[in-house]
């Protein structure tokens, strides 16, 4: 049996539906997509498959800031808190520091201000002239 296919196994067993098409692996749970760039022939952990599913399901309680895309490069593997290759797209007024830098685990952590882009955008305008 390959590797894929006992992984698929054990992703099935914790909700995750995954498919592999044209060296992209697509994972499903709930709600929420994912998708990794990997040759079949590169190893594909489970750790880093749930890591990137929780990175893809983050929003903000009553926010509309959400992550809108999840996807991952061919060093994927898993992270201290996100999976290292991974790439995360969000709506404009969210950002996840967790996200950035895991590889060195520099310890950044979410702060929501309630300022919009263009509020901050403003405040950097003051302080940099």
């Amino acid at each position: 049996m390959s590797t894929f296919i006992r992984l698929q196994k054990r992703l099935s067993r914790l909700g995750i539906e995954c498919h592999f098409y044209n060296n992209i692996y697509t994972f499903h749970q709930q709600n929420t997509t994912a998708q990794v760039l990997l040759p079949q022939a590169l190893p594909l952990e489970e750790k880093a498959v749930r890591q990137l599913l929780d990175f893809a399901s983050i929003n903000v309680p009553d926010s509309l800031g959400h992550v809108c895309a999840a996807r991952a490069t061919p060093d994927f593997h898993p992270g201290a808190i996100a999976p290292v290759g991974s790439i995360v797209a969000t709506t404009e007024d969210l950002v996840i520091p967790a996200a950035i830098g895991t590889d060195i685990n520099c310890g950044m952590r979410l702060l929501a201000t309630g300022l919009s882009y263009d509020q901050v955008n403003a405040q950097k305008a003051i302080i940099t002239a």
